[in-house]
């Protein structure tokens, strides 16, 4: 559940910037007869893949930290083997355990760094920061409890947190 989620966030983010909702072309595979790329991400180990997204062609992108734990999914094998879609393994930095853990950090700071809300940005293998301190001090600071290089900072203007329920 908690990688679907991730995966809807990544989704929302990835829309705005011109890539394809991973959900969308899921839902035509579904159709279509072949393997559910949702499924197929739910196979992956999250401790070794770093993330999964749709180039602007269609191309499915999986982010590997550790390449041969990730091929030992069958249905990736499958996937591949069976060539149902165009599928490009890259490397990455850090895995999906990493990158939610640190978003995990962040947000337990999240008052105190002034974040608005943090979301996986899998395109580049890291985390979206919406921030209404943007100065150079609270990015080091940002980056130091989150552990990691790679994060994108928005400024969080316009952008409203939802009231605690």
């Amino acid at each position: 559940m908690r990688k679907k989620l991730a995966l809807l966030l990544a989704a929302g983010i990835m829309c705005c910037v011109g890539t394809i909702p991973v959900a969308s072309v899921a839902d035509e595979m579904a159709v279509a007869g072949k393997s559910s790329v949702s499924e197929l991400i739910d196979d992956l180990d999250s401790s070794a893949h770093g993330g999964v997204f749709y180039d602007g062609n269609g191309v499915l992108h999986i982010f590997a930290k550790d390449r041969e734990a990730l091929l030992k999914s069958r249905r990736l094998q499958n996937v591949v083997r069976n060539r149902e879609m165009e599928i490009v393994i890259e490397e990455a930095e850090y895995s999906l355990d990493e990158l939610e853990s640190a978003q995990k950090r962040l947000l337990e700071h999240q008052n105190e760094l002034a974040i608005v809300a943090v979301g996986l940005y899998e395109p580049e293998n890291a985390l979206s920061v919406y921030t209404s301190d943007t100065s150079d001090e609270n990015k080091a600071a940002i980056a130091s409890v989150a552990g990691m290089k790679n994060i994108r900072y928005k400024e969080s203007s316009g952008f409203a947190a939802s009231p605690a329920i």
